[in-house]
């Protein structure tokens, strides 16, 4: 849930103001680092060098505990420079102009400590009360209370924690699987808070594909789904897809949700413009497209269809279990598709474990 970048994440998280906050930060520790004379050139080179790692490791990833090592080590050197010029008085420090500037300057900098800390409390606060409800979940506690957890944290986390609204609509996705499995009525305020974390996700973040998804299965996990809601998430997966053409999740998702309307053949276009999408070097997800292909054409009664899914998610080394092959091999016997199912059973024969009724099967085949 964040960009592997730390300037866009920056921007994402905290806002233009935030990304000028902290360059501002950093010129000025770089500005005190070469008017300092404490320190020779190599040592404030290798500084330099911490400061430079930091920023180039983060074009390509997200702050991390190890990648910010490199800058406290930066910071804690411009620091201890400044504390030896603060001693030595040979030039003015930063905290000497500090002390002799104009009142609103030093209010502004009281304002900006206090406004920090009251951020990072409410985060706190925020982050704790997920978890909580979070852990409830976990647990099979009351869904009642997980959810007045829930609902506290969201209100409570600031601009920046955007992530929690993700860990809410996943644990709400998933109380609503619980409950639709158990058999038991899925609890209005389980939707109420699902509904609230979809809100505040795209009031604070830039929207994602895995934010459209999240929603979408919501909807479609509902027992009793009425049509508008069909239709919500339908567009929801569109535009997941739009945003990411090549995750497949989008169209894996949007496929179960035409399956389950029985439309089968949108359902197959779905994940046909993925597979032909797809570059050979991702044949893992090739192949599953494929044997969700075969799957959709044996519920069709296409054995031709379905055969040539299965040779395609066979070349690329699908390995299911014997009873998994079973109900494509029953509808190549049952529609007298004898070349079909010859090819499926001697499928069958090269996964370890075939018995002597994958044998016997093929023999009886071979005789059709």
């Amino acid at each position: 849930d964040s960009a592997h970048n730390i300037i866009l994440d920056t921007i994402i998280s905290h806002g233009i103001v935030g990304l000028l906050a902290a360059v501002f930060l950093l010129f000025a520790l770089v500005r005190a680092l070469s008017r300092s004379r404490a320190a020779g050139r190599w040592a404030n080179g290798i500084g330099l060098g911490l400061l430079a790692a930091y920023i180039v490791q983060g074009q390509f990833i997200f702050d991390t505990l190890a990648g910010v090592i490199p800058l406290c080590a930066f910071i804690g050197y411009c620091l201890r420079l400044e504390h030896e010029a603060m001693r030595s008085r040979a030039a003015p420090s930063l905290v000497d102009r500090a002390g002799r500037s104009a009142l609103p300057i030093r209010l502004v900098a009281l304002a900006s400590i206090l406004v920090a800390f009251a951020w990072y409390t409410r985060g706190w606060q925020a982050l704790s009360a997920v978890s909580q409800g979070h852990r409830l979940v976990n647990q099979g506690g009351s869904v009642a209370t997980a959810v007045t957890y829930f609902e506290n944290g969201l209100r409570q986390a600031p601009f920046g924690h955007t992530s929690l609204a993700a860990v809410v609509r996943r644990n709400a996705l998933f109380m609503i699987q619980a409950a639709k499995e158990s058999g038991t009525p899925i609890d209005p305020a389980i939707l109420s808070v699902a509904s609230l974390a979809h809100t505040l996700a795209r009031e604070r973040e830039i929207p994602t594909s895995r934010q459209y998804i999240d929603e979408a299965k919501i909807y479609i996990v509902l027992p009793a789904r009425p049509p508008e809601l069909s239709q919500k998430a339908e567009a929801l997966l569109e535009a997941a897809i739009a945003l990411s053409p090549l995750r497949p999740d989008g169209y894996y998702a949007l496929a179960q949700l035409y399956v389950e309307e029985e439309r089968l053949d949108a359902a197959d276009d779905t994940l046909s413009t993925l597979f032909y999408q797809l570059e050979e070097k991702h044949f893992e997800i090739r192949r599953d497209v494929a044997w969700k292909r075969a799957l959709i054409a044996r519920v069709q009664g296409d054995v031709e269809k379905m055969t040539a899914q299965l040779v395609i998610a066979e070349d690329y080394g699908i390995l299911p279990s014997l009873s998994e092959y079973d109900p494509f091999v029953a509808l190549a016997i049952q529609k007298e598709e004898w070349p079909a199912a010859k090819m499926i059973l001697e499928f069958m024969q090269k996964i370890d474990g075939a018995d002597k009724r994958v044998l016997a099967n093929l023999a009886q085949t071979y005789r059709k």
